[in-house]
C-alpha cells in the first residue's frame, strides 16, 4: 500500500500531513477547500478502526508502548487491541473502555462498530484455564493472552482444542 494511503488508513501520518500542507501554503491565514479537505481525511482516519492484521501485544509493557503510538492524543479513548466477533482479524484502536463479563472475551463487533462481548461464546466452555474469571475493562484484555490468539483462517482461538496452530 501507497505510503500516503497508509497514513490515511492509520490517521497518525496525517496531523503532519496537514500540517506542512498548511505551513507551506499559509492555509491556516486564508481557509480553502484544501483545509477543509485535510480536516475531514484526518476526522475520518479517526473514525475508521485500524486492522492490525498482526499481534496483539501479550504483557502490559507493550500493551502501553503500542498505546502510545496508537492513542497518544485522545480523551477519554484509550487502546484497544482486539479480535473481530468473527475471529477473523484484529483491530487496533482508540475505544471507551466496556464492562468485559466473566468467562467472555472482549471483541469488536464489526456489524456495530463497539467493543463488547459474544454472549453466546463463554471462553470458560473452550479454554477455561487461561479464560478471565472475572469482571474486567475491555482495554485490559492483555491480560489474557488466550483471548487475543486468534486464526483467522480457520476463525477460532488458538487456545481452543480443535484450533489449528498458525504460523507466525
Amino acid at each position: 500500500m501507497a505510503r500516503c494511503c497508509h497514513a490515511v488508513i492509520q490517521g497518525k501520518a496525517i496531523p503532519a500531513l496537514a500540517n506542512a500542507v498548511k505551513n507551506r501554503y499559509n492555509i491556516d491565514k486564508k481557509p480553502n477547500i484544501l483545509s477543509k479537505m485535510l480536516n475531514f481525511v484526518y476526522l475520518f482516519s479517526l473514525m475508521i478502526p485500524h486492522s492490525s492484521g498482526k499481534e496483539c501485544p501479550k504483557n502490559e509493557t507493550s500493551w502501553t508502548q503500542r498505546s502510545k503510538t496508537i492513542c497518544d492524543n485522545t480523551e477519554n479513548r484509550v487502546y484497544h487491541c482486539l479480535p473481530t466477533n468473527n475471529l477473523n482479524d484484529t483491530i487496533e484502536d482508540c475505544f471507551i473502555p466496556q464492562t468485559i463479563q466473566p468467562g467472555h472475551c472482549a471483541v469488536y463487533h464489526t456489524v456495530t462498530k463497539n467493543v463488547s462481548f459474544d454472549p453466546r461464546k463463554k471462553c470458560t466452555d473452550i479454554f477455561p484455564e487461561t479464560c478471565p474469571k472475572g469482571v474486567y475493562q475491555s482495554n485490559e484484555l492483555y491480560r489474557w493472552p488466550s483471548c487475543l490468539e486468534i486464526n483467522p483462517y480457520q476463525l477460532c482461538y488458538l487456545a481452543e482444542s480443535t484450533c489449528p496452530d498458525i504460523q507466525r
